[in-house]
């Protein structure tokens, strides 16, 4: 395909005159190729991402690709620095990690006028997702020894949000060494509804010889179990 001569790739290159392509912060080099294929010989080519936002490396996503595209000297930059979605804490929060970055390409995000102040944010940061999920653990045992709210909820139950289903799998895997009753939202409940559980299943069954998806997922990445 990288080959100027192909006629594959002069076709690519005459196809469109204008190309856009999305969520650019997830792309991986063969996808950056076939953009830059694309947008040969194309009037504008506009990528839209934020590296904020990358959370495609364990399918090879680069967010460097990015970086350099929209650092490259021809590349115009256009940002949209208000944020609609998250309180002014959060917002704060957030450019506080990101300040001084080299992929916080467009600066500063700034919250929306009508923002609500939001609830305090705590940042931990950890190695592995293993020791953080070991430092949400170890917090809501404290919370629960004391009797204390997770944040402004007083229940008995807690709810833990991840971005990735890495850090999901650490957190079930928290959970069940300690003997505390887990379930993903969305799952019938139970060791084997949970992704540890699938996983455990999917290996289980593969050296039966029962073909199954979670043969297929661990095959594709075995480090991640």
């Amino acid at each position: 395909l990288q080959h100027p001569d192909n006629d594959a790739v002069r076709y690519l290159s005459r196809m469109y005159r204008h190309v856009m392509a999305d969520e650019q912060q997830d792309c991986d080099i063969g996808r950056m190729t076939l953009l830059k294929h694309l947008g040969a010989q194309a009037v504008s080519v506009v990528a839209v991402g934020d590296a904020r936002q990358s959370i495609y490396s364990f399918t090879g996503a680069e967010p460097g690709l990015f970086e350099g595209l929209a650092t490259a000297p021809e590349t115009t930059l256009l940002t949209l620095p208000v944020n609609r979605r998250s309180t002014r804490r959060i917002v704060d929060a957030a450019n506080q990690i990101a300040r001084g970055r080299a992929w916080n390409l467009g600066g500063d995000c700034l919250a929306r006028p009508e923002a609500p102040v939001g609830e305090p944010v705590e940042v931990w940061v950890q190695p592995t997702v293993e020791a953080e999920a070991d430092d949400v653990m170890a917090d809501i045992q404290r919370r629960v020894l004391h009797g204390l709210p997770l944040g402004t909820l007083d229940a008995p139950s807690y709810c833990c949000l991840a971005r990735t289903n890495a850090q999901l799998i650490a957190l079930e895997c928290s959970f069940i060494a300690r003997n505390i009753p887990v379930r993903v939202k969305g799952s019938p409940g139970g060791i084997w509804a949970s992704s540890v559980g699938e996983e455990l299943l999917g290996y289980l069954e593969g050296i039966a010889g029962i073909p199954s998806f979670g043969i297929l997922k661990i095959a594709n990445k075995p480090k991640r179990f």
